[in-house]
């Protein structure tokens, strides 16, 4: 019996040193992430901005349209790869619970206007247009004002990347009782219950070809989940394949919000 006892004392605090290094080498790992991504960031900035200037040829004609069409790819490219280390900077600053939240009041009709008018050049790109359903206009909640843009951002974009040419996206914002419901649905290639387990790991892809094909870190979804549950939120995506995707989005409504009705 003595013996059992010390191979299951011995058993346990391996699991324990095995847990501690496992810890250790994510913080390293995150930490890692979080430094390249900064030293990356600063000059792909300056990479935007200069191309940007090119672009529209602030000091001056280029000279030859190709010139132009050439800086606006690289704007646009590099303004892509600056989206993904934002991304990258964000999950490592979640994942070492260093992620700053500057909450305030928010109205979120107006947040989600503010996004459709963000991506609608992209929408354009595939006849793709959104129709709008906010039953109550001056619904407030208590978030941090650039991590709701991006979670809606994120989810919307996401609608419209899957979707189909020349279709509807529906938005509607309901509350119900201590939260405020934002239902994002398309009518694209849909998701299956797999794929949307996938959700709860970062850097992880849909198997289908026709989502890879559509690039991407795997980290959307993942981090636009992660962002409404450190402010209170909750976010659930509905197995609607091949018939579209519906996500819901739940924010808590603003304390000011409960006590004026």
């Amino acid at each position: 019996l003595r013996h059992q006892n010390e191979v299951l004392r011995k058993s346990v605090e391996e699991a324990r040193i095995a847990k501690e290094q496992a810890l250790a080498a994510s913080h390293a790992k995150s930490s890692f992430i979080a430094n390249v991504s900064h030293e990356l960031r600063t000059p792909l900035n300056a990479v935007i901005g200069f191309s940007n200037m090119m672009a529209s040829e602030l000091y001056g004609p280029l000279g030859d349209q190709r010139y132009i069409d050439y800086a606006k790819e690289i704007e646009s490219a590099g303004s892509g790869l600056l989206k993904a280390i934002n991304d990258m900077i964000d999950t490592s600053r979640l994942d070492l619970g260093c992620l700053k939240l500057e909450v305030e009041e928010l109205n979120l009709a107006a947040c989600i206007n503010t996004v459709i008018m963000e991506l609608k050049a992209f929408a354009n790109t595939k006849n793709v247009s959104f129709q709008t359903e906010l039953l109550t206009p001056d619904c407030m909640i208590s978030g941090d004002a650039k991590r709701v843009n991006q979670i809606i951002h994120a989810v919307a974009h996401n609608a419209i990347k899957f979707s189909n040419q020349n279709s509807l996206i529906m938005v509607s914002l309901i509350p119900a009782g201590s939260h405020a419901t934002i239902t994002i649905a398309d009518s694209g290639a849909g998701i299956t219950a797999d794929m949307i387990e996938m959700t709860n790991h970062p850097f992880i892809h849909e198997a289908n070809v026709l989502s890879r094909s559509h690039g991407g870190l795997g980290l959307g979804l993942w981090l636009s989940k992660r962002l409404i549950e450190v402010q209170g939120g909750n976010l659930t995506i509905s197995a609607n394949c091949p018939t579209g995707t519906r996500v819901t989005l739940e924010f808590p409504i603003s304390t000011k919000s409960v006590r004026a009705a």
